[in-house]
């Protein structure tokens, strides 16, 4: 039946289109008359690739296969004013899914009345779910999602929905006794075939979430580094505006001091000695290892930790340590210093210190803590979610051994010592 043919590929020819104007970028897709001409051509073609899909002689199924698959990539080509890759997998995927649907419910329907209508309903749901996917999702994500996609994954996912395709128009076809055991051979080799295929997709999507949640994490390190540097500047700035403010009166401090001790008044001379010392601006936060982004994670933790808590610094950090890695030592070991720092009571120091010895960067970290236990390995973590806790040490052992380096840990007497030894000319 003619009608019911063109219906058929009409809906889906608009399945494509919608589809299209999701994931294409193509503004040119958003012009009216450009749609109803393109559409229109593809209607006027449909009864010759209906009279070629009806023809009595050899090859005629491929042809109407190949000349409907040509006047989908044609007139969405013409409809989007492109023909790329991106389309092409398009107008593939549809078609495959389409087909797949339509075997499945025709499977289903076999022996009925509406066995002939299952492709046209099987194709109308597809054009329903892709306008509902077109008004719920924003189409700019979509289209940059479908960018960051592998084309491998686009290949492989192919693969699957053909052989799914033949594997569910195989199952619907009647044979024979004498073809049957041909015909669950080829259903076994199908099914082998898209098992690969599946497991394949499945690590293969599996390495790009490794590596996303790499990028993530490194991302956010990038993060943490300038926000640290912003921070420390600021603080610069502020200590400079300080100390800028406490030059333009200290000729006058000086004058003030100067008199009182003239006229014999000793007492208020002290006072007024002790009041400027208070007024000294704070440089304790202040560190200068070698290194700017040392120099800005030691100042931003050191700004943030409460009042009895210091750190002390010293030596030099060389240069032959990416920033990614020293953030991963440096910001893990002083929030762990300062996590036992906050379990302890009176005051406490967090002492860092720093040298290169014979092409190796020796850092130095010890901390007070509560713990009583004396340990030298990994020690396992407190906190009640220790999924997501606990990881710090671990985090900057794997950074220690990209630098074939080592680190050692030693808690006793109330006092953790961390100290890693990392290789500089790598």
């Amino acid at each position: 039946m003619i009608f019911l043919f063109c219906a058929e590929n009409i809906i889906t020819f608009l399945a494509m289109a919608v589809c299209g104007y999701q994931f294409c970028v193509s503004d040119a897709a958003r012009n009216k008359k450009r749609f109803f001409i393109s559409t229109g051509a593809f209607f006027l073609l449909l009864p010759a690739a209906y009279l070629l899909k009806n023809a009595d002689f050899q090859f005629a199924t491929i042809s109407f296969t190949l000349l409907i698959t040509a006047q989908y990539i044609i007139f969405l080509g013409i409809l989007f004013r492109c023909l790329n890759l991106r389309l092409i997998y398009i107008i593939s995927v549809v078609e495959l899914i389409t087909e797949h649907l339509s075997a499945g419910l025709q499977t289903l329907l076999s022996g009925t009345a509406l066995s002939d209508f299952a492709s046209l309903a099987a194709r109308a749901a597809l054009l329903l779910l892709m306008i509902v996917f077109y008004i719920k999702t924003d189409r700019a994500r979509s289209a940059a999602a479908a960018q960051l996609i592998p084309k491998h994954i686009y290949v492989l996912f192919l693969l699957a929905l053909f052989f799914m395709s033949g594997l569910v128009t195989l199952n619907s076809y009647q044979v024979s006794a004498e073809k049957a055991l041909q015909k669950s051979c080829i259903i076994n080799v199908l099914i082998l075939i898209l098992s690969i295929l599946v497991a394949v997709i499945l690590l293969s999507l599996m390495f790009n979430v490794i590596s996303k949640q790499q990028s993530d994490a490194t991302a956010k390190l990038l993060s943490e580094q300038v926000e640290s540097q912003i921070r420390h500047y600021d603080r610069l700035e502020i200590l400079d505006n300080e100390m800028r403010r406490f030059r333009h009166d200290y000729t006058n401090h000086l004058q003030s001091i100067l008199s009182l001790i003239r006229m014999g008044e000793y007492s208020d001379a002290e006072d007024y000695i002790e009041q400027l010392q208070k007024q000294k601006p704070k440089v304790s936060s202040i560190f200068y290892t070698g290194n700017k982004l040392a120099d800005a994670i030691l100042s931003d933790r050191a700004f943030s930790l409460p009042e009895n808590v210091r750190i002390e610094y010293e030596g030099v950090i060389p240069p032959g340590i990416e920033n990614t890695d020293l953030c991963v030592l440096l910001s893990n070991a002083l929030d762990n210093a300062a996590e036992a720092c906050a379990k302890c009571s009176g005051s406490c120091v967090i002492s860092v210190s720093a040298a290169s010895k014979s092409g190796y960067l020796v850092l130095t970290m010890t901390n007070p803590t509560t713990n009583s236990a004396e340990f030298t390995d990994l020690p396992a973590t407190t906190k009640q979610d220790k999924l997501r806790h606990g990881i710090g040490l671990v985090n900057i052992q794997q950074t220690v051994r990209k630098y074939d380096g080592q680190m050692k840990i030693n808690c006793a007497g109330g006092v953790f010592e961390l100290t890693i030894l990392l290789k500089l000319d790598k």
